[in-house]
């Protein structure tokens, strides 16, 4: 049975920080292409997903 991708993100940090970096280069061409609320969006769904594994990784 295959991981579910957060699981994957959770417990593996290359795989994580390959993971922020792509939202990170998603969130800068959503703002170079005008799509400003979009960019909000998924800026705030990565805090939220960051903040999530940074507590996890706390039980780990």
């Amino acid at each position: 049975m295959q991981n579910h991708p957060y699981e994957i993100i959770a417990l593996n940090e290359k795989a994580r920080n390959e993971f922020y970096q792509l939202c990170e280069k998603r969130i800068t061409l959503l703002k170079q292409h005008g799509f400003i609320a979009e960019a909000i969006l998924h800026a705030k769904s990565l805090r939220s997903i960051q903040a999530d594994l940074n507590e996890l990784a706390q039980f780990g």
